[in-house]
């Protein structure tokens, strides 16, 4: 198994050192990149080491957005169990990145992730020295576990999940993954199927433990009244109006929601349909299909002029970050990534709104999501899109239906949070 680390080692070094000329090039043209490069290659410089002294000295990676929020909620209990420790967060997204410090600012030093050759994470770890390096999710970097190893640094996944679309292309490099995994101090996974997963690449069977998804411990911080009551003016939202709110749609979705809602319409004629694509830059396209179906629309981007409201009943939304806030004036929500076999997306945002959530079958990396919500009876999966219409308008007809199965959606955000802490626990067991 050594032999395709080594192998790993070697191509990644090899093409480090000859991209190199290149990246260097970019970095000395490119003011905007210099800075992400120069901490990509582990270059860091003396002021952005600043950070709390202490023990431990805690590295945690969070990829992007999505992660940073789990990080945010776990180095609260870190730091409850930890006074004295220090932290480092690192990101892979430029989005990410500016997400964690504007977040983390007070409690964390906020770098861009070293990229993944040995002298690069060396440069890195020579500079932060971390007594514990946290992957969150699924991140499994070969030279990073293995150097972080050879420095005695100890290593955990937390909050880890494998998807049933991933497991495949990890079984093709077993040999590599479980050479790395065996290093791995600790797997705090989200759940029993992502801890078999876990152990059928390599994982050793003690070292892993099951304590759900710390991604959902802050949804109630973020339900606050306020937000509510802006979206809805920004909207333009009135008290009794009815809204259908379609959020992280994936190609081959959006016909498939203007299908619905046009029928929808025959019955409930003033509702509104707020379209939240998971990729801005389909926008265009989602207009086309918009347009050829007979409707008029207006775009988010728009309602940055105040004088400006919403005078048209379909809304797409062409602006970033903004779909957890939406969801608060939904009176029934949709979950993309879901008709099509994407994996789904996280339906307890719209639940913590206390909102019906509606979702296709294909739920593979929400799985714990999907059975708590339905577990409740908050969550309605959906297999095609006749069954998405005949649901809704159940609902829609209902009023006192609605506003139940939205009051099981929130029970399921409640009855899911508490991962963070168990987390936390067996983090504090590595130094105890």
């Amino acid at each position: 198994m050594k032999f395709w680390y080594d192998l790993y080692r070697i191509f990644s070094t090899s093409v480090i050192s000859i991209l190199f000329p290149l990246v260097y090039c970019f970095m000395l043209l490119s003011a905007k990149h210099n800075k992400s490069i120069k901490q990509r290659l582990g270059f860091i410089q003396i002021d952005e080491k600043k950070s709390k002294s202490g023990y431990p000295r805690i590295w945690i990676h969070a990829v992007s957005v999505g992660e940073v929020s789990v990080a945010k909620s776990l180095i609260d209990e870190i730091t409850h169990r930890l006074p004295n420790c220090s932290v480092i967060v690192t990101c892979t997204t430029n989005y990410g990145y500016r997400t964690a410090c504007k977040t983390l600012q007070n409690k964390t030093l906020c770098l861009y992730a070293p990229l993944d050759f040995v002298w690069a994470v060396n440069n890195f770890l020579n500079k932060l020295k971390p007594d514990l390096l946290i992957c969150l999710e699924t991140e499994i970097w070969p030279n990073w576990i293995i150097t972080a190893k050879k420095r005695k640094i100890k290593i955990a996944i937390v909050n880890g999940r494998i998807s049933g679309r991933s497991i495949g292309k990890y079984k093709k490099i077993r040999s590599l993954i479980k050479y790395v995994l065996a290093r791995v101090d600790l797997f705090s996974m989200i759940s029993n199927k992502d801890a078999e997963r876990i152990k059928s690449i390599g994982a050793p069977d003690k070292r892993v433990v099951i304590h759900g998804n710390a991604k959902y411990d802050n949804l109630n911080i973020k339900t606050d009244s306020t937000i509510k009551l802006k979206i809805k003016t920004q909207f333009n939202i009135k008290k009794n109006d009815l809204v259908f709110v379609a959020g992280s749609t994936r190609t081959g979705e959006e016909e498939i929601i203007i299908d619905v809602y046009k029928k929808i319409l025959q019955k409930f004629p003033h509702l509104i349909l707020i379209l939240v694509p998971r990729h801005v830059e389909r926008c265009n396209d989602i207009a086309s299909i918009i347009t050829d179906s007979g409707l008029s629309f207006q775009l988010k981007s728009e309602f940055k002029d105040e004088n400006r409201q919403r005078d048209t009943q379909v809304v797409l939304v062409d602006t970033i970050g903004e779909l957890l806030n939406i969801y608060s004036a939904a009176t029934v929500a949709f979950c993309g990534a879901s008709l099509v076999p994407l994996g789904g997306q996280n339906m307890l945002e719209p639940a913590m709104w206390s909102k019906p959530v509606f979702y296709g079958r294909s739920t593979e990396d929400f799985t714990y999501a999907a059975s708590i919500l339905e577990q409740t009876g908050g969550g309605i999966r959906v297999n095609n899109k006749k069954e998405l219409y005949e649901k809704i308008i159940y609902l829609l007809d209902r009023p006192e239906k609605l506003k139940k199965t939205g009051e099981l959606a929130k029970k399921a955000v409640c009855l899911s949070q508490g991962a963070s802490k168990r987390h936390a626990d067996e983090i504090y067991k590595l130094f105890s």
